[in-house]
């Protein structure tokens, strides 16, 4: 009697690890990664993300994706990416954040993803040459403080910041 029962849980808990493997496998099988790409904006970099098995891109800012381009050429953008099953999550800024014209161009570049709804941007400090790393903290906290805040805050983006 003992045998048997003890044959019974045996197969009572491999059935069960049965059962957990298979749906285990049933809900990974689902499961899509995100994989996401860097690049500019062109028919040919969406259609490669889009037939290659990317998920989401980071976008840099020029192109058809700069803070001049009208409404109706950032739809088509957003149209284009829709149609390839992708995803913009975040666009580029890139550029020394320490020379006052890129400053402009940075806050510009985040009106800009408010425009298009994304949430993120990418950017990186830049160096002054010659000058001591404390003096160029300074003056990127100050950039950061003065300018690029307040216009997060008003168009609901947040910066990744690569130092």
């Amino acid at each position: 009697m003992k045998s048997s029962a003890h044959t019974h849980t045996t197969r009572r808990v491999i059935l069960q690890s049965v059962v957990a493997v298979a749906a285990a496998r049933a809900a990974t099988a689902h499961w899509k990664p995100k994989l996401g790409i860097y690049c500019r904006y062109s028919p040919a970099n969406i259609a490669f993300a889009g037939q290659d098995g990317f998920t989401c891109l980071q976008l840099a800012a020029g192109g058809p994706i700069s803070p001049d381009s009208t409404d109706e050429q950032l739809e088509e953008v957003k149209r284009s990416l829709v149609a390839r099953g992708l995803t913009l999550v975040a666009l580029n800024g890139g550029g020394n954040h320490l020379e006052p014209a890129a400053q402009q161009r940075f806050v510009k570049i985040i009106e800009l993803a408010g425009r298009l709804g994304v949430s993120l941007i990418g950017g990186s400090s830049g160096a002054i040459a010659g000058q001591p790393l404390d003096k160029q903290v300074q003056a990127i906290v100050k950039a950061y403080e003065s300018q690029y805040f307040p216009a997060c805050e008003k168009h609901k983006v947040r910066i990744l910041w690569e130092p």
